[in-house]
């Protein structure tokens, strides 16, 4: 077997640990907990989920040096871990103390930053796996250890053990970090020649803006309603919206293993972008399939608990159909060098959807929050229609693609009694 079979292997077996240990865990987490444990359980999730917005060095390292000497500097990786750190400590403690505080003790502030400190240093390690093309190792990596999160919470669910909730995340991620320091041993050297210069941070600057904006885009609504929703309608809507978003993981796979091949070939893009649009179409079919007949279905899953939430939840799979379009517009354009562009495209989202939030929940509560959530997920739209020359006779398909999800998402929102 050669090594890029293996590698798409091992990248078809991270979506199924993935899916399969969401789809198992979330159904015992919203069946097994309090409504104050409930809706903190479902905010550690979102907080595993979060740090990856905070990987801004890993996507320059692979654009950096797929083309060359793939060997990466070992003070290059630290160096990198260490701006990340001094940069976001602060603000990192600003949304604690904002959002968070009456979620968390400062112990489990302090588990959490933890983690997140082991999440930094590895996601060099990362890095170096996916410049020698083992995409497929890192992805199973990262899978099991979004995994460990949910079967962490589900076997606490059942058992109801004594330790602290935050004390999961240190667990999984000290894993994590072991992994992959022995995995990516072989693509590191002390010895290699240091080639982290000012292309490098400046590429790295237009990439954390860019990730800003993600975490704008994939947290400011689930915050939001930390903040100014009960534990219950909390809980409810992060469990939710995990879920939807697990439809666009094979599209943020598929780009993941694609992306070091599009930086050495940039002839591969046009087709991508294609297979993008398919992509992003097959979700909007499997939306308005589940909407026509899957309520039964929705009920069995989540239980009655959550039965007032399908409707926001089938809205969410069409505005996560556009969100597709994200994933391969982002690989794209950093193939090509376009980093502002990409981080200006995020940026707009980002900005609508924090202007609009508060006055669209004052206007229209719980709902006006899932309005903002499709301005939220815009990202992409714009990304391809910047490159619409590249998909040449497919530019219809994707103006017909964007138009029929919008308005299946506001029919869906105009038709649902908010609870």
């Amino acid at each position: 077997m050669n090594d890029a079979l293996r590698q798409k292997i091992l990248l078809v077996t991270a979506v199924l640990v993935n899916l399969v240990a969401g789809l198992v865990a979330i159904p015992i987490i919203s069946r097994g907990f309090s409504s104050d444990e409930f809706a903190t359980v479902s905010v550690l999730l979102l907080i595993n989920a979060m740090f990856g917005a905070f990987d801004f060095f890993r996507p320059v390292f692979v654009s950096e040096f797929s083309a060359g000497d793939k060997l990466i500097s070992i003070a290059d990786m630290f160096a990198s871990s260490v701006v990340v750190l001094l940069f976001l400590s602060i603000p990192i403690y600003i949304l604690y103390s904002q959002f968070l505080s009456s979620y968390f003790s400062g112990d489990d502030f302090r588990n959490i930053f933890i983690a997140f400190f082991l999440f930094v240093f590895y996601s060099g390690f990362w890095a170096a796996l996916d410049i020698n093309n083992k995409v497929g190792v890192s992805a199973l990596l990262r899978s099991l250890c979004v995994a460990g999160g949910y079967l962490f919470y589900a076997v606490e669910a059942v058992f109801k053990n004594s330790i602290a909730l935050s004390f999961g995340l240190l667990i999984i991620h000290g894993v994590s970090l072991f992994l992959f320091i022995l995995l990516s041993f072989p693509y590191l050297s002390i010895a290699a020649k240091r080639r982290v210069g000012q292309s490098f941070y400046r590429k790295a600057f237009w990439t954390f803006g860019q990730n800003l904006s993600k975490v704008v885009i994939d947290f400011c609504d689930r915050l939001f309603v930390s903040r100014f929703f009960s534990p219950e309608v909390t809980g409810a809507y992060n469990l939710i919206y995990d879920v939807a978003s697990r439809s666009g993981i094979f599209s943020q796979v598929w780009t993941t293993y694609s992306y070091p091949k599009l930086c050495e070939s940039k002839d591969l893009i046009s087709r991508f972008l294609v297979v993008g649009i398919g992509l992003s179409s097959l979700i909007f079919v499997l939306g308005l399939l589940f909407l026509l007949f899957g309520q039964q279905l929705y009920i069995l899953y989540f239980g009655e608990r959550l039965v007032a939430f399908f409707k926001p939840f089938c809205a969410m799979i069409f505005a996560f159909s556009i969100f597709s379009l994200a994933f391969f517009s982002q690989a794209g354009l950093r193939a090509v060098g376009r980093y502002a562009y990409l981080s200006f495209s995020f940026a707009v989202s980002a900005v609508l959807g924090l202007v609009s939030i508060y006055p669209l929940y004052l206007f229209f509560g719980l709902k006006g929050v899932l309005l903002c959530f499709l301005l939220l997920k815009l990202p992409g739209v714009f990304g391809y229609w910047y490159m619409r020359t590249l998909l040449g006779k497919y530019k219809i398909c994707f103006y017909a693609l964007v138009l029929f999800n919008c308005l299946l998402f506001f029919y869906v929102m105009f038709a649902w009694g908010e609870v």
